[in-house]
């Protein structure tokens, strides 16, 4: 019998969840139910029923669950006493020796101690010896040492030993008795050959004063030799020259980094023994821990602040430009810096770049800034998912050129008003919504009206995208419908397609929030009848090509400017879906060429939120209004349950206290909410004019032209790549 499968199979009981036994057995969906069946050939009974998206057990299987699991833990206990036998009588032998100078140890031990401590359980142990520099070097030649951490030199060459660089050093000034007006942060050359210079031991004298002559600068230069970082004192200013690796030290942070663009490398250095597994084991180990790109970055960093010295730039401003800050590489800053253009996605997402996210570098290199507004294909997002709506097009062009000229889809405004157009577009939408329903129906196990109105949110799963808020909208519906304060509605599906980060627990609490309101919903024989919530399950480029084609409304609801553009919004929009969002990312853009008549735009503005949020109380807003608070409680009073985890108390608190990395409520989720189900409300008496709201359906579709991927490469080849078009036979 297959242990992995009997695992599996308890842990699916355990769940009461495949897909989460999958994720936490780090397998596929698809191979534990695999394994399972497996299982079940070998013990000739099934174990489960077989009821979409359900695990309930057979007869048989409820009688095989408790001693399945028995065998399991005395499996896993027969393995771990095993192996603990095996540990006493033949434990490997793994031991390693390190030789650090003292100047070394004074330098990197304080970074280095740590990651040796991160790699000791794979050896039986680590000894660490401190001596003189020629004595480290005399333990290595000899063998009795297996490497040593160093600052490179051209003696490691001479000797014959290797040198395997891990950092790369700029050269650091340490103030002694500093005066007043010392520069703070970096200080350039000339500023510093104002003061003694100070190597911290003698042996790096002539390091730095043949790194000076090199320049020419040896005019001035004092060296005086001294034993170690705060060993002397002087009676007048002196600069105490160290590499720049104490910098990371947090009791230095009164240090000035060198602006000169020279340095040092500091690295592993091998004797003898660098042939040996054992020891090329642990410097790869430590190369992964501390790899050598940090030695580039660095490299680059020193270029990039000599290049903003040379072109004016205010020191403040350059520091807060730096690629590496508090330990920290700024990724976006180091693709900024590194390349020839920056370019927004929406002409909106590109202003914030220019306003405030890179406005420090806008004003430096405002040359590189361009907007390239995103893009999707129309032969797939329309061709060949609704080939029904796609036929209709054509037919009425006269011909398929939109498939490659997607902008000659603005020709078919003139059907606008045009009955018996708008009519066979309804039929088509129709059919694609039953087409929908039916595979909804299989595959989740769940019925859904496609006479309803289907409204759409489908896109990762982020707490900014504000899938919550969804959510505590159709709550606000359900009780306003429960109450009478809202007197009826057009029946409405509400449908979610989502994935979230597998470590990101807040989404997860969200996932299972829009369960637990489903499910409320679905209780309620009255509401009911007027709401359907489905949550689909593995949402996917083939499930979403269903969603899109039969959507009505096109939920596109995020917190305005956190959207850098966004694609589905394109894509609900190209098959006949109005958009109910926020201005925010391609929205904005979708307005301009459908007309927000023809949308539904609700929310705070970008230009809005900068004046609400710095004084925004969420907490005040829930106390003030019954409504909100009686939404956001269902987190805590038991009306929606979390199975215990304690997930959606903390999505409450997240609300209205905050967390120790955000504000409360720093997505304005419930600042929105009411203008929000205004919006949802508005949407939904429009939809009651079935070829009014068609006639906005068709006219978005006649103005997705700008929104194709082949506009966008042509920009990018054209203004990015300088690429010219090639004629195909």
């Amino acid at each position: 019998m297959n242990q992995s499968a009997l695992e599996g199979f308890v842990k699916i009981v355990e769940m009461d969840s495949f897909s989460a036994a999958a994720e936490a057995l780090y397998l596929s969906q698809s191979a534990l139910s695999q394994q399972i069946r497996t299982l079940e050939g070998q013990l000739q009974f099934e174990l489960f029923q077989h009821v979409p998206r359900r695990v309930i057990l057979t007869p048989a299987g409820r009688d095989f669950y408790p001693k399945a699991k028995q065998l399991t833990a005395l499996y896993q206990e027969a393995v771990r006493h095993a192996r603990a036998v095996q540990q006493q009588e033949n434990p490997p032998e793994r031991h390693l020796v390190i030789a650090w100078s003292h100047e070394a140890m004074r330098m990197f031990g304080y970074d280095l101690f740590s990651l040796t401590n991160e790699l000791c359980l794979q050896y039986t142990s680590i000894m660490m010896q401190c001596a003189s520099r020629s004595e480290v070097w005399r333990s290595l030649k000899k063998g009795d040492a297996d490497l040593s951490f160093q600052l490179e030199s051209a003696e490691f060459y001479a000797q014959g030993f290797t040198f395997i660089p891990l950092l790369y050093a700029p050269e650091l000034c340490i103030p002694i008795h500093p005066p007043a007006d010392m520069p703070v942060g970096r200080l350039s050359l000339e500023q510093a050959l104002q003061y003694r210079w100070l190597p911290v031991k003698e042996m790096y004298q002539t390091v730095y004063e043949t790194s000076l002559l090199q320049e020419g600068l040896e005019r001035g230069v004092n060296f005086t030799p001294v034993g170690g970082i705060r060993s002397a004192s002087y009676g007048d200013p002196a600069l105490k020259m160290v590499p720049a690796v104490y910098y990371r030290r947090p009791d230095l942070s009164f240090a000035r980094m060198l602006d000169w663009g020279r340095g040092h490398r500091f690295g592993i250095v091998l004797g003898q023994k660098r042939e040996d597994p054992l020891v090329m084991a642990y410097v790869r180990a430590v190369q992964q821990l501390l790899p050598a790109v940090y030695d580039i970055i660095l490299r680059i960093e020193e270029q990039f602040m000599t290049e903003m010295y040379q072109k004016g730039v205010d020191k403040a401003q350059a520091n807060r430009m730096k690629l590496v800050q508090n330990g920290m590489v700024h990724m976006a800053h180091i693709a900024v810096y590194a390349s020839a253009h920056t370019n927004g996605v929406a002409a909106i997402h590109t202003e914030i770049l220019k306003d405030s996210v890179l406005k420090d570098w806008y004003q430096v290199y405002p040359e590189r800034f361009q907007n390239k507004t995103n893009g999707i294909t129309q032969r797939r997002w329309l061709a060949l998912c609704n080939p029904e709506l796609s036929g209709l097009l054509t037919e009425l062009l006269g011909s398929d050129d939109w498939k490659i000229r997607l902008d000659e889809l603005k020709k078919l405004e003139r059907y606008a008003d045009d009955t018996a157009v708008l009519e066979r577009f309804l039929a088509i939408k129709q059919t694609k919504k039953e087409q929908l329903a039916a595979y909804i129906a299989e595959k989740e196990g769940v019925q859904i009206d496609p006479n309803s109105i289907f409204d759409i949110q489908i896109k990762r799963l982020h707490e900014y995208k504000r899938q919550l808020l969804n959510a505590f909208s159709i709550l606000y519906l359900y009780f306003g419908l429960k109450d009478g304060s809202i007197a009826d509605i057009t029946p409405v599906t509400f449908l979610f397609g989502a994935k979230s980060a597998p470590g990101y627990r807040r989404a997860k609490a969200i996932i299972k929030f829009i369960h637990e309101v489903a499910k409320l919903v679905e209780a309620d024989p009255v509401v009911s009848q007027k709401i359907k919530v489905v949550f689909v399950s593995n949402y996917n480029v083939s499930y979403a090509e269903k969603l899109v084609a039969a959507a009505d409304v096109s939920e596109q609801i995020s917190t305005a400017g956190t959207e850098a553009s966004g694609t589905g919004n394109m894509k609900l929009m190209l098959n006949g879906a109005v958009t109910l969002g926020t201005y925010d990312g391609a929205n904005i853009e979708i307005v301009e060429e459908a007309g927000e008549e023809n949308n539904y735009i609700f929310g705070a503005k970008v230009e809005e939120l900068e004046k609400i949020m710095p004084t925004y109380d969420s907490r005040k807003l829930f106390s003030e209004n019954a409504k909100i608070r009686r939404v956001v409680e269902t987190l805590i009073d038991g009306t929606c349950c979390d199975g215990g985890s304690g997930d959606f108390r903390e999505l409450y608190y997240s609300l209205l206290d905050g967390a120790s990395w955000h504000t409360p409520d720093n997505y304005y989720l419930l600042g929105d909410l009411e203008s929000y189900v205004a919006a949802k409300l508005r949407c939904n008496g429009d939809y009651t004019d079935r070829m009014a709201f068609a006639k906005k359906q068709w006219l978005n579709i006649c103005n997705a032209g700008k929104f194709s991927s082949d506009r966008t490469i042509a920009d990018y080849a054209e203004n990015i790549w300088d690429i010219q078009p090639v004629k195909v036979d």
